[in-house]
């Protein structure tokens, strides 16, 4: 996975951009249509997704050899996706002083607590890596890769 800041024609403004290959799976939706469930359910202290897609005719075939197919784990089929988010920030290691971080892991929780309580979605990945710190030394919880819903 790689995350960069990329400058978008049609705002004029900086966004974040995730390229990475997300698992193929009917048990696992693209990270960007959690996104959408998580705002439809009003859901704190995460970013807004500007867009999410596939990237066309990208797809591992390494799982399809007749040596994959011997491997007693079988390998997992991959899509080449992209993610752009409209908010970035600092990680969550580059805290300014222990209020800024305290405050930025607060924020992560009330999103984390939202997206159970509001969406029935639950994260799955909760680290350092994935809370950022906003320019305002408010937090996000981001990465929701491996979110899964219970409903």
């Amino acid at each position: 996975t790689r995350v960069v800041t990329v400058y978008c024609v049609e705002t004029g403004k900086l966004v974040l951009l995730k390229d990475t290959w997300r698992v193929v799976s009917p048990s696992q939706s693209p990270e960007h249509t959690i996104y959408e469930e998580l705002r439809k359910h009003r859901v704190r202290n995460i970013c807004t997704c500007k867009e999410g897609s596939d990237v066309l005719d990208q797809v591992t075939k390494t799982q399809d050899t007749s040596m994959a197919r011997r491997l007693s784990s079988p390998l997992r089929r991959l899509q080449h996706y992209r993610l752009f988010l409209n908010e970035f920030g600092r990680s969550l290691t580059d805290f300014k002083d222990t209020k800024e971080m305290v405050t930025a892991v607060r924020d992560a929780i009330i999103a984390h607590g939202d997206a159970y309580d509001k969406a029935e979605i639950f994260h799955r990945d909760i680290s350092s890596g994935n809370i950022l710190i906003t320019q305002t030394g408010g937090g996000l919880l981001i990465d929701w890769t491996f979110a899964k819903s219970f409903n």
